[in-house]
């Protein structure tokens, strides 16, 4: 097989599966994260909603605006706040109380924390795959992969 043949196949493994992988790993993480993100505003809301109970200050309903999408919003009228519907994966909401929602949110917060760190790693272990394959690619083509170091003129 000549140099030429092998520096194409190992260029289009580069760009259709390794930068392909490490596109979808970023998403998937940064989706992760941004769930995450969520939750924590989440638990940020009960903290405050069960503050203002405790300072009489949240009547039996409460008025508010929903996020329909798209940061699309709506008035509101909850009748009962102290119960809230909660997301706990694969889009199955529970209705929890506020101290139960707490518990989930933690927990659901730790295991997609984690799965965070698990794609970090995976993603690592595909740039430095990137990082070889550029290196045996620079071999194949004969490239120097230091700088060269500039000419000295006389006479300066």
């Amino acid at each position: 097989m000549a140099v030429s043949e092998k520096v194409a196949e190992y260029e289009t493994f580069l760009n259709d599966k390794l930068k392909g992988d490490l596109k979808g790993l970023v998403e998937s993480r940064d989706k992760l994260l941004n769930d995450s993100s969520e939750y924590h505003r989440l638990g940020q809301v009960i903290h405050s909603l069960q503050e203002a109970k405790q300072h009489g200050n949240l009547d039996a309903s409460l008025e508010t605006q929903v996020d329909l999408g798209n940061s699309f919003f709506c008035q509101a009228n909850v009748s009962n706040p102290e119960h809230i519907f909660v997301d706990i994966g694969m889009s199955f909401y529970v209705e929890l109380t506020w101290d139960e929602a707490l518990k989930v949110i933690d927990s659901r917060t730790k295991v997609l924390e984690k799965q965070a760190v698990d794609l970090e790693a995976k993603i690592a272990d595909v740039k430095a795959l990137i990082r070889m394959v550029l290196e045996g690619l620079r071999e194949l083509q004969g490239v120097s992969n230091e700088p060269e170091a500039p000419e000295e003129r006389p006479g300066f």
